[in-house]
């Protein structure tokens, strides 16, 4: 069987499907078979490896069957008026629950910027006490090497607080 033989066989196999479909099946399986001849496959090799032609056309009419039952069920998802009417008697009680949830997530947003603020306030002081000891004391001796003692005391003390 040649090239021909073939495509004219499977275009007539696929005779009552949409053409634009068909033209492009058949442009690309004749784009397969070139390019296994192109490859160094014999014409009849090229074909066997396709396979025949009931079995691609069978293969492209269950392709194409499945692709027009997802469409059509895409295309029947209209609501039917008695969905339309449980959804707008029942709206009081959905709309209520989504407020609720909203402002659930809303507090739970809050009360983490909250507690990254108060963590921020706590350690505020701590940070201040350790600039004034380290900058502001360094010509006392003594006072430095104590205010720097403290501060790192406090410092681990924090660190392993809140870890």
């Amino acid at each position: 069987m040649t090239k021909q033989q073939f495509m004219a066989r499977l275009k007539a196999k696929l005779k009552g499907l949409p053409k634009k479909d068909v033209e492009e099946r058949l442009s690309f399986y004749g784009e397969m078979i070139d390019d296994r001849i192109e490859s160094g496959l014999s014409e009849e090799e090229a074909l066997s490896e396709v396979g025949s032609a009931d079995e691609v056309a069978a293969e492209i009419i269950g392709e194409m069957a499945t692709s027009a039952a997802l469409k059509e069920k895409v295309e029947n998802k209209k609501l039917s008026a008695w969905q339309i009417i449980l959804l707008a008697l029942g709206s009081p009680l959905w709309i209520s629950l989504l407020i609720a949830g909203l402002a659930v997530i809303i507090s739970v947003y809050a009360v983490i910027w909250t507690l990254t603020a108060a963590l921020w306030v706590v350690e505020l002081p701590f940070l201040i006490f350790a600039f004034i000891s380290k900058y502001l004391f360094i010509g006392c001796k003594y006072t430095t090497r104590g205010a720097l003692y403290l501060t790192r005391q406090c410092l681990s003390f924090i660190k392993s607080t809140f870890k």
